[in-house]
């Protein structure tokens, strides 16, 4: 960050930006906040929100309709990025409104520096096309987020997030950390409860309440992409997420899940989810809808899981890498390739998909290749229990197709396993996978 010379600061003749008061300057009024846009200098300053703020972007008042509603414009000047800090100090902003045909959308549409402390509360929503998110449309090169929150409702095509819509960390890391979501986020694919798309970017701490609907598809280089996410949509190359829940339903078309639509080359650890999660196509899950080359370790989920085809409690395709100590109490219905803990696995003739001491114990139903923990498998699961479930379409053996209970075990729900019939299920000193598991 650097000083704001003078000539940027308040004069008895213009409306300008007051002086820093203890190295940051202070926002209170609309306007003020809307100076920040003035240029790359003041787009490279330190803020502090001084009190709440209402962006006058509200919709009713005393006399109906208002007409002369602002349309926030997103805080970035002459297409450079948001390079300063910014500190909401814990207050919050009501009635931020955007409606835009743009892309770069939110409350600051791009951002390299640091936001923190931002709630976005009542009276909100966000509309735009591409990269649209609650706090910040566009995330990169060294911008972090944390501790900030969205209540209003974010809608746009692509990459669509309560939080963030993209966030990329190809040049310099960017995070996003300790930030919630409970509006409403919906677009056509890339859609999450925090973020919509994310490059190589850590995801900490993070949780959503909102309902999240993704309504169709996009050519990406997955092929062809929906991708709806509690958590995210599409996380791609070395991305992670840690320690995040969703409670919020979740819906789409393909690539649904309660955690991430859609992985590849990524990492999950110690996320739940216990919303309700259904796909009107194929790869829908608990955890992660599709997933490629992603690992999976110490997740669970409890909400309902429905589908047509590749449904899982924790993914819905897998390939490469490892599902590792997670388990499944939801129930998991849908058409072909259905399992507790996976759909569908393949064998992508390069690196082994070992599914390792997991477990199921929700009911799962289903017409064809259909499995305690795996509808259809083609690589090895290893000290995996499930609870099998009497009814119609309910599986009889932990796996599918080919037909088999190989390094599957079903019991009665009291039968755990013991450490010296399974020692994948003790401590990971001694090569096992107990220490995962809470």
């Amino acid at each position: 960050m650097v000083e704001i010379p003078e000539k940027y600061l308040a004069s008895p003749y213009a409306l300008k930006l007051r002086a820093a008061v203890g190295g940051k300057i202070p926002i209170n009024t609309y306007a003020e906040f809307a100076l920040i846009n003035t240029n790359a200098i003041t787009l490279n300053g330190s803020y502090v929100q001084e009190t709440d703020l209402d962006l006058l972007g509200n919709t009713t008042g005393t006399g109906g309709p208002q007409p002369d509603r602002q349309n926030w414009t997103a805080i970035r000047a002459n297409e450079a990025p948001f390079t300063g800090s910014f500190d909401g100090n814990t207050k919050t902003i009501v009635n931020l409104y955007i409606n835009r045909t743009t892309t770069n959308i939110g409350l600051f549409g791009w951002s390299q520096g640091s936001l923190r402390n931002i709630h976005i509360g009542a009276g909100s929503s966000v509309s735009g096309t591409g990269n649209v998110g609650g706090i910040c449309g566009t995330n990169n090169r060294g911008g972090t987020i944390t501790n900030c929150s969205n209540t209003g409702s974010v809608s746009g095509t692509a990459s669509v997030g309560g939080i963030c819509g993209s966030i990329d960390s190809s040049v310099t890391p960017a995070t996003i950390t300790d930030c919630s979501n409970t509006g409403a986020v919906s677009g056509t694919a890339y859609v999450g409860g925090i973020y919509g798309y994310n490059f190589r970017s850590a995801i900490t701490d993070c949780s959503n309440t909102g309902a999240v609907s993704g309504t169709g598809h996009l050519s990406g280089g997955a092929g062809i992409v929906g991708a709806a996410g509690g958590i995210g949509g599409f996380t791609t190359h070395n991305a992670t997420i840690k320690n995040c829940s969703n409670t919020g339903t979740v819906s789409g078309t393909d690539q649904v899940g309660g955690i991430s639509g859609y992985l590849f080359g990524t990492t999950i650890t110690d996320c739940s989810n216990t919303g309700a999660v259904s796909g009107t196509g194929n790869q829908i899950s608990g955890i992660c809808g599709g997933n490629n080359g992603g690992i999976v370790t110490a997740c669970f989920n409890t909400g309902a899981v429905s589908g047509i085809d590749q449904v899982g409690g924790i993914s819905g395709y897998f390939t490469s890498e490892t599902i590792t100590a997670c388990s499944n109490t939801g129930a998991v219905s849908g058409i072909n390739k259905i399992g507790g803990i996976c759909g569908d696995v393949l064998y992508n003739g390069i690196s082994p998909a070992p599914i390792t001491a997991c477990s199921n114990t929700g009911s799962v139903s289903g017409t064809n290749q259909v499995g305690g923990i795996c509808g259809n498998d083609y690589n090895t699961i290893i000290a995996c229990y499930w609870l099998y479930r009497p009814g119609a379409n309910a599986p009889s053996r932990g796996i599918g197709s080919p037909a088999s209970d190989t390094g599957t075990t079903k019991f009665s729900g009291t039968a755990w396993p013991s450490i010296a019939d399974d020692p994948e299920w003790g401590d990971t000193g001694t090569g096992g996978s107990g220490g995962y598991w809470k």
